[in-house]
């Protein structure tokens, strides 16, 4: 069969193979010199997908922009000669008296078409959920290879899972043994197109940061001017043409992404086809929401990494939007700094209707030795507002200007910004982005800190109230920031969607303040696995356990206005105000709240728990 005739059938050919059908697997056994040649782009483009989605080892080791494609394109070559080590190794277990005798050929061909499903390895790329993503392509991946070798070697499912063992565990002892030559070799070419020594755990480089801002010099808070504080690398506005290969570069993304995804959208909405334009118009609008959702959920970490990775060129403020002070009575009368960080609404530091009240009253109600810190972009790592953003400032100061209005259209705009913060909250708690996305944060936070007057070393506790998915952010950069500093940090959630997997043990306490109409609270506990019963030794149970962690029951009050914890208006049965009851907690908490504060329910202290 030659490649003309086989290609008409590629289509059928790989839906059969995500499905596990063994007759693909057959046919394409059958067709020699086309298949081959699919099976070997498929492995290709598999290892490219591959190597995109494992992106944060070349962004943490801070790899140049042209050597990315590169190291990805070489990453996808080192792919496919795991591939034939794959190969040879399972067809040297196929010599085997009791099992299949396939030929070298057709177990090529079949164990290449098994590598369809990691042609969406691109999806590990996503925040937070991308890890289990690219785990469930690998159990799709091995079943594949298992259906395929069934399919040809005639045999049951038992004997083909033993001969896919066999052969994948001679190829890792082959790599680990006699092979290791090889294989160190492969790391080196890697190293050399990536132009570093690539470090795999991007926690020890985070951690290498950290140890690099807590040696600051100390003359960095001592400073008398109140000039504002820049972070370096950062692009406030970038040169035109570099604005416009960024747009290409999205519309390329979205050109991948909507073929990569086409099958999935066939077997989706395939029974939509032939239905009528009532039924297929929102159909295809509700697939390019799709669509866009996945784009803006890869991109998400995009301006985390690039400002690791060194990539932007001047620099932007990102000092905090507070009244000038006066440096002497600043670091003579404060005892304790406070940092706002806001919910998934925010755009800027000017805060939305509901929020602005709320810290007008904050600001008078906490005692003058407090000082209140407000105005830090909580979803992002150089403090950019979103109408800042090189390549979508016009959409954001759109969206900002019309969605203050009422209706629905005004209600879409504001899921716009609530969406994209929203990936910014999985962003953080992401094992991978996460250490870098949540220093950058902290570094935001600790130069507000500096240019706010304080000073290192002088052991004055700093309180970070996060709101929503503000206090996600706050869990995740506290440790960095008491590092930092070197002094007590402690963290007030006022209804916040908390991950659980952040140190939070490092934390002085942790106040975590929801009613029972929270509704919006609740898909914490719900989507993160740390914060399950179940999972004893994640930060959130532990701390529970030694008693850092104390939940404060408001009672009958949601998460927004109206009805939520920063309501003037709507009133609790003892008469005072949601907003007047958040903020008598909050200064209970910064002046040290009593342990039997009413409506408080503390979790018992235990024992013999670490407290790192």
């Amino acid at each position: 069969m030659t490649i003309t005739l086989f290609l008409p059938e590629l289509g059928g050919t790989l839906a059969g193979v995500f499905r596990l059908q063994p007759a693909a697997f057959e046919q394409a056994a059958s067709a020699s010199q086309a298949a081959m040649l699919l099976g070997l782009a498929i492995v290709l483009l598999a290892g490219l997908s591959e190597a995109v989605a494992q992106s944060i080892v070349l962004f943490a080791n801070r790899v140049k922009p042209a050597r990315l494609f590169f190291s990805w394109a070489t990453g996808a070559l080192l792919f496919f000669f795991g591939y034939a080590f794959l190969v040879i190794s399972t067809w040297l277990v196929c010599r085997l008296p009791w099992t299949p005798h396939l030929g070298l050929q057709e177990l090529a061909i079949v164990l290449a078409l098994s590598y369809a499903p990691l042609l969406f390895s691109f999806l590990g790329a996503l925040p937070y959920l991308g890890p289990g993503i690219l785990t469930l392509l690998r159990i799709w991946h091995l079943l594949a290879m298992v259906a395929g070798v069934e399919a040809i070697g005639r045999v049951g499912i038992p004997t083909a899972a033993v001969c896919v063992a066999l052969g994948w565990t001679m190829m890792l002892l082959a790599q680990r043994s006699f092979g290791k030559p090889i294989a160190l070799l492969g790391t080196r070419i890697l190293d050399a197109v990536a132009g570093v020594r690539l470090i795999d755990d991007e926690r020890l480089i985070v951690g290498r940061a950290v140890a690099g801002m807590r040696k600051s010099p100390e003359t960095a808070g001592e400073s008398g001017d109140s000039t504002p504080v820049a972070l370096d690398d950062v692009a406030a506005n970038p040169a035109r043409w570099k604005v416009v290969l960024g747009l290409l570069g999205v519309a390329f993304l979205a050109l991948i992404v909507s073929l990569a995804l086409a099958p999935m959208r066939t077997a989706l909405f395939g029974w939509a086809a032939d239905s009528s334009r009532l039924v297929r118009v929102p159909i295809d609008l509700i697939w390019l929401a799709v669509l866009g959702l996945v784009v803006a959920a890869i991109m998400a970490p995009l301006e985390t990494l690039g400002w690791w990775a060194g990539w932007y060129g001047d620099r932007i403020e990102t000092s905090a939007d507070v009244a000038p002070r006066d440096e002497t009575a600043a670091r003579a009368g404060v005892a304790r700094y406070a940092i706002y960080l806001d919910g998934i609404a925010q755009s800027s530091s000017r805060y939305t209707w509901d929020i602005e009240p709320f810290l007008d009253a904050l600001a008078l109600e906490l005692p003058p030795s407090v000082c209140l810190i407000r105005g830090v972009m909580a979803y992002s790592v150089i403090n950019r507002p979103l109408d800042d953003d090189p390549l979508w400032s016009l959409l954001w100061k759109f969206v900002d200007a019309e969605r203050v209005g009422s209706g629905v259209f005004a209600a879409l705009l504001g899921m716009i910004v609530n969406l994209r913060n929203v990936l910014i909250v999985g962003v953080s708690a992401d094992p991978r982005y996460g250490p870098m996305y949540n220093f950058g944060v902290a570094y935001v936070m600790y130069r507000s800190l500096i240019a706010n007057g304080y000073r290192l070393r002088s052991g004055t506790p700093v309180t970070l109230i996060g709101y929503s998915g503000g206090a996600q952010m706050a869990c995740g950069a506290a440790h960095f920031l008491k590092a930092a500093i070197g002094a007590p940090v402690d963290v007030i959630s006022l209804g916040g969607v908390i991950s659980g997997d952040d140190p939070i043990l490092a934390l002085e306490h942790l106040y975590h303040l929801v009613g029972t109409k929270d509704h919006i609270e609740r898909i914490g506990p719900v989507m993160f696995p740390s914060r399950w019963a179940i999972a004893v030794r994640s930060y959130w149970n532990r701390a529970k356990r030694v008693g850092r962690l104390t939940e404060i029951s408001l009672g009958p009050v949601g998460h927004q206005v109206p009805g939520g914890m920063l309501d003037p208006n709507a009133r609790l049965p003892d008469g005072r105000s949601n907003l007047r009851q958040t903020l008598d907690y909050i200064e209970a908490v910064v002046g040290r709240a009593p342990r039997d504060a009413p409506g408080q329910r503390r979790f018992g202290s235990g024992v013999g728990e670490a407290g790192m």
